[in-house]
């Protein structure tokens, strides 16, 4: 109703303003519902898309773990999609699961690296 007397007084107190305030409602209702919605598909597909990347960075640490005995086994390009890979999962808010692949992963790269 809030919204009612801001179109109101905007728009005046004559008939019109009440008039156009009455048809306006409606559809800022539904303009609002449906960026309610779209929020939450948003959040749904964040989330999915973080469970992805997840699974992704469970995956190439699980490579990367069979090959700590010979790290050149494991190529660069791997190595580098964990990290981008990473990058992103932490900036959507991924957790210290990551965290902890993510120092094997650095151990196992230096490793190389000393190769």
């Amino acid at each position: 109703m809030e919204l009612a007397h801001l179109i109101v007084s905007i728009l005046g107190n004559t008939q019109l303003g009440v008039v156009s305030s009455i048809l306006t409602m409606p559809i800022l209702a539904y303009i609002i519902k449906n960026q309610r919605n779209s929020d939450k598909d948003a959040k749904k597909r964040d989330a999915g898309i973080q469970m992805l990347l997840q699974c992704q960075l469970a995956d190439i640490h699980n490579r990367a773990l069979e090959c700590r005995n010979d790290a050149e086994l494991l190529p660069e390009e791997t190595i580098e999609n964990f990290f981008d890979c990473y990058r992103q999962y932490k900036e959507m808010g991924g957790n210290g699961y990551a965290d902890r692949m993510k120092q094997d992963i650095d151990d196992i790269r230096a490793k190389k690296l000393r190769s």
